[in-house]
């Protein structure tokens, strides 16, 4: 009889690296050695899905030169590609071949299929091919194995064959078994009326999970075994450099293990870790003495895997994940301040949580918002490739029942590159098709355009194929080819600006930034930093392209209700809209200020030179430009006489002139001295200082969120009389809405005016002391009547006509679709997440937040 022995196939993608660990193989390989069986792990690397030489199996043929002859009996456990296994088995003909897994997804051919944990059953089987004796039912009635606890004597080694190189891949130890998440599926709405079989259907944790409802292991069991297979590793692989812990939930023996871990390794180590969003939030005291410990011992932790999978609430009830959006936006700003609070321990490897963008029930408005609530919390900084990132479907679980019973499963994806089992190397997964034919389209309009123009800005490239599709519902049968190419004549320009440009993407040869250097900000929360241009010119661009009242609340950093009505009505007008008239002129005549610094139009700067004719004088004419939606601005330099604007230095001093004179005339020399000018024109010491250290000085409403930030930071009150949100009672911007010098300066002018106009100051005070709910300079609405309630402003109204842009369509369009949904209710609550507006107790509605993250309220008054 010849000697029982067996290969074991498993396979990868050529990728930079990955997380897949093939589980229970390692511990399935020894646990058969410990039969008599002698096997050998074979992993074969095949190119990816994308890859020129995609088509390329001559891997597969040296696999097959390497097994010929040898084996028998050959396994395999994870294999994306019915064409490789075919291609293996016709090279290898008298092979008997096993499908270590669930047999429904075994390929044509198999000549056994069962679980890995199986193991008797394969001993027997590969026994009785070896002898040439008939393989029997009752062998597949032998006991299963507990494989999850023999992981300490796990075969580490593994054959590579294939010229692609594997991907870089930790090493693994296991802790317990599965998931111990298990709210029931049957209890879930989404799920009504769906039949599911009475066995080999995982009905328990998460609805696309086969791992769910598993108790946890004792804890002192699971400790003795984590700090068992960590002492193998070390001892028979002491080149090993990181370690991804296999457990749901790592936290209970996180700093034992990272303690042993200290003791032992003689080089420093990268400890992987996965578990879930409440999971970590719960666990946080743990995970800071972990990374404490770590930074002792010159390791470093890597949460490199949350499963957030969506960041829509609606599809996070429909995968039953227990979790909610706040849960899972909270976990990313968590991660991000661990990394910059520990940045020795918490390791700056890029971590790859769980997403999944598209499943067969999509909807557009779901796209959306996940993009938008992804940029806004900058989720790409813990996740790539975030458009590509779809459902894997699996006939073990839930949600694969639910696409069956309700028509949704296919023969073969609409587009290749959903395969995403070929594309990372995961297990063949069951095939669906959309729901929704728009879905369907922006998936495949996508598609096409990664294989025409390659890397992109995807996330703004989708989000512009989602608006296409709003527009035109009724093309949705048309070709892909056809609708791509329209969505390109559609951005015109701005194809070529989406193009060329791929967030996150670092240059070939760049090496990662130093995290402890601090070279790798993080992506912003809220609205775009005040120098990225191009984000702000988006913000305009997508406010001047909304033709609807749900794209006006959508351009400026909210999803709008399912009702918001198609045409709804003007706002009231401002029964307080005044002219500010320019009150530094009456400061500085009046001698509270040494020098009067103006910048405008060259009509008004000859009047106001006129008027001052027996003062000193210094001018500087230039070209202006101007965003009437995001105030920001531009200039370029005209030759005298010439332009559009003017700087105007004016002062009794003839010394102060010709020190600005000198100061203007280098290009540069504004910014080099902002404090001395500053000085020169009176303006408070700690509020230049503010502006000397704003990253673009152009920005006039980043300006305007850095004060409302700083105000809320340092807990003041917001002065009505600083309110620039839509007038000026002083020409320079405060460092803070309570910044007390800058309103002494502000209280002394408007007295002055007073004394000639009454009247109108009381009702400039009056304007100025409501809430503003400001978005940027053209879309912003007023409060009447408010008052605070708890954490809710009451209000007896919204009015509108405030803002003085020149861009009067934004604003309207802003104003009436914001006022529909205010004159719901008397009552505004907003958060970092969303803006809810009450009728009473009750919500009337429900704003969630999305990119480009403006809008603030802003509370002057209360």
């Amino acid at each position: 009889m010849d000697e029982p022995s067996a290969a074991i196939l498993l396979f990868q993608v050529a990728q930079s690296r990955n997380f897949i660990h093939d589980d229970l193989v390692p511990a399935f390989s020894a646990a058969l050695t410990a039969l008599g069986v002698r096997n050998e792990l074979f992993e074969t690397t095949l190119p990816a899905i994308d890859a020129a030489d995609a088509a390329d199996l001559s891997a597969v043929d040296a696999l097959a030169d390497r097994l010929r002859g040898r084996y028998t009996v050959c396994a395999y456990v994870r294999l994306w590609s019915e064409a490789v296994f075919q291609r293996l088995r016709a090279q290898l003909p008298g092979v008997t071949w096993i499908y270590l897994g669930d047999p429904r997804v075994a390929f044509p051919g198999t000549t056994h299929a069962f679980p890995l944990t199986q193991v008797e059953t394969f001993a027997a089987v590969t026994r009785a091919v070896a002898s040439g004796e008939p393989v029997t039912a009752e062998m597949f009635q032998l006991p299963h194995s507990e494989l999850t606890r023999a992981h300490a004597q796990d075969n580490l080694v593994r054959i590579g064959v294939g010229r692609e190189q594997r991907p870089d891949r930790p090493a693994v130890v296991h802790g317990s078994a599965g998931c111990a998440y298990g709210q029931s599926v049957l209890e879930n709405p989404h799920f009504q009326g769906v039949p599911f079989p009475s066995e080999k259907v995982v009905l328990r944790g998460c609805s696309f999970c086969a791992t769910g409802g598993i108790p946890r292991r004792p804890s002192g069991e699971v400790l003795a075994s984590v700090l068992a297979q960590l002492d193998n590793l070390i001892d028979h692989a002491p080149e090993t450099a990181r370690i991804q812990l296999n457990d749901q939930n790592p936290f209970p023996y996180l700093v034992q293990f990272i303690e042993r871990l200290g003791e032992r390794a003689a080089q420093p180590m990268e400890v992987l870790i996965e578990t879930r969003a409440d999971w970590f939030l719960g666990s946080m005291a743990v995970m800071e003495r972990a990374l404490q410990t770590a930074e002792r011992h010159g390791h470093r932790i890597l949460l490199f895997l949350v499963g957030l999978e969506s960041l829509s609430q609606k599809e996070l009830d429909l995968y039953n994940k227990g979790v909610t959006v706040e849960q899972n936006e909270r976990t990313v700003l968590e991660c991000r301040r661990l990394r910059r609070r520990y940045p020795k321990s918490y390791s700056d490897t890029p971590a790859a949580f769980g997403f999944i963008l598209y499943n067969p029930w999509t909807e557009l408005t779901d796209i959306t918002l996940n993009l938008d609530t992804a940029e806004r919390i900058g989720l790409l900084e813990f996740r790539g490739q975030l458009t590509r990132a779809k459902l894997r479907l699996y006939p073990d679980t839930a949600l694969f029942y639910k696409a069956k019973h309700e028509g949704l499963l296919a023969d073969r994806f609409p587009y290749e590159a959903m395969d995403s089992a070929r594309r990372y190397g995961y297990e063949a997964e069951v095939p669906w098709r959309f729901q929704h034919a728009a879905t369907d389209r922006a998936y495949g309009i996508h598609d096409a355009m990664f294989r025409v123009v390659g890397r992109h800005d995807e996330v703004r490239m989708l989000r512009e194929i989602v608006r296409f599709l709003e527009r035109h519902p009724g093309r949705v049968t048309e070709p892909v080819s056809v609708l791509a190419r329209d969505v390109v004549r559609s951005l015109g320009s701005r194809f070529q600006q989406i193009r060329h440009s791929s967030p996150g993407e670092r240059p070939a040869g760049q090496p990662r930034p130093n995290a402890n250097a601090n070279a790798n900000p993080s992506p912003r929360l809220g609205p775009p930093a005040a120098d990225d241009r191009d984000a702000w010119r988006r913000v305009a661009e997508s406010a001047r392209a909304a033709t609807t009242p749900a794209e006006a609340l959508r351009a400026a950093g909210f999803e709008a209700p399912d009702d918001l009505p198609a045409d709804p009505p003007a706002l009231p007008p401002d029964p307080l809209r005044v002219e500010v008239p320019r009150l530094e002129v009456l400061a500085y005549e009046h001698g509270l200020k040494p020098a009067l610094y103006l910048t405008l139009p060259r009509a008004e700067a000859d009047a106001i030179a006129a008027r001052f004719a027996g003062h000193h004088a210094a001018r500087v004419d230039y070209l202006f430009t101007y965003d009437a939606v995001t105030d920001v601005r531009g200039r370029a330099p005209a030759a005298p006489g010439e332009g559009t604007h003017v700087d105007l230095f004016l002062s009794r001093d003839a010394g102060l002139v010709e020190r600005a004179r000198a100061i203007y005339e280098d290009p540069r020399g504004p910014s080099q001295h902002l404090a001395e000018m500053g000085a020169m024109l009176g303006y408070p010491p700690c509020c230049v200082e503010a502006f000397a250290a704003l990253p673009d000085r152009s920005n006039n409403t980043a300006i305007r969120y850095a004060a409302l930030a700083r105000t809320r930071q340092l807990g003041l009150p917001f002065a009505p009389v600083l309110n620039n949100l839509f007038a000026y009672v002083l020409p320079s911007f405060p460092c803070s809405y309570g910044c007390p010098r800058a309103v002494a300066q502000a209280e002394a002018v408007l007295e002055l005016f007073a004394k000639e106009q009454p009247e109108t100051v009381a009702t400039i005070r009056r304007a100025l002391a409501r809430p503003v709910l400001f978005v940027d300079h053209a879309r912003l609405v007023v409060l009447e009547g408010a008052r605070r309630d708890g954490d809710v402003v009451r209000y007896g109204r919204a009015v509108g006509g405030v803002s003085p842009t020149d861009d009067r369509a934004v604003r309207d369009a802003f104003e009436r679709a914001m006022g529909a949904v205010l004159s719901r209710g008397d009552g505004l609550r907003v958060t970092d997440t969303a803006i809810e507006v009450l009728r009473g107790g009750e919500r009337a509605a429900w704003l969630p937040r999305r990119a480009p993250g403006l809008g603030l309220l802003a509370p002057f008054g209360l």
